[in-house]
């Protein structure tokens, strides 16, 4: 049964990267940003590369070949072109792994969106509002031999557009759900490693 092993993971390794969602139209798109700039400089590859305290933002199989603790965190202006001081994307991770169990990890992305207008139904000022998004992600891995490594992420999402409801529409303009990711790592290769990831399984 081992010797299919390789052959198993290569072949749902083929499949590309996916974000996939319950419904048509997608929420939390903010979870797509990529979070590095290496990752950014290599067309968003991380997928394969992305390794410790990274690996839970592009895939969580990668988390098994953890072999040390580590912290990462990453800032930068969203949007800069348009001069959007207040709208931002922040990113801390870390990862701890546990020896003959495997690595356990803790991200957190925050976007903000900055502040906006409030007017009432006739148009008038009412002061402003802020927004943003922000998920809370618990991660795992573990590595089967040598060559394998297989993790999963739980993400608690919050939006937040509006702390009060627009017009007729029911309900605050906030908003929270979970997602789900999995993943794959395999090292086919001192120079090749393979990965593969379903990110964002989950209700819209």
């Amino acid at each position: 049964m081992k010797r299919f092993i390789p052959y198993l993971v290569c072949a749902l390794l083929t499949f590309p990267a996916n974000n996939a969602f319950a419904q048509s139209q997608a929420g939390a798109l903010f979870l797509r940003i990529a979070p590095d700039a290496r990752s950014s400089g290599m067309g968003e590859t991380g997928v394969a590369h992305a390794t410790g305290a990274m690996a839970a933002a592009w895939n969580p199989g990668a988390l098994g070949f953890a072999n040390s603790r580590e912290f990462v965190g990453n800032y930068f202006k969203w949007l800069p072109y348009f001069q959007f001081n207040d709208m931002y994307y922040l990113y801390f991770s870390y990862a701890h792994p546990v020896e003959g169990i495997g690595a356990f990890g803790i991200s957190v992305p925050y976007l903000s969106l900055g502040e906006q207008p409030a007017t009432d139904e006739s148009g008038g000022a009412i002061g402003t509002i802020s927004s943003f998004d922000v998920a809370v992600n618990l991660s795992y891995g573990t590595r089967i031999g040598d060559v394998l490594g297989l993790g999963t992420n739980l993400k608690v999402i919050y939006n937040k557009l509006s702390p009060f409801s627009a017009g007729a529409q029911q309900g605050r303009g906030t908003a929270t759900t979970f997602a789900v990711d999995v993943g794959a790592t395999y090292k086919l290769h001192e120079r090749i490693t393979l990965g593969g990831a379903i990110q964002n399984l989950g209700p819209k």
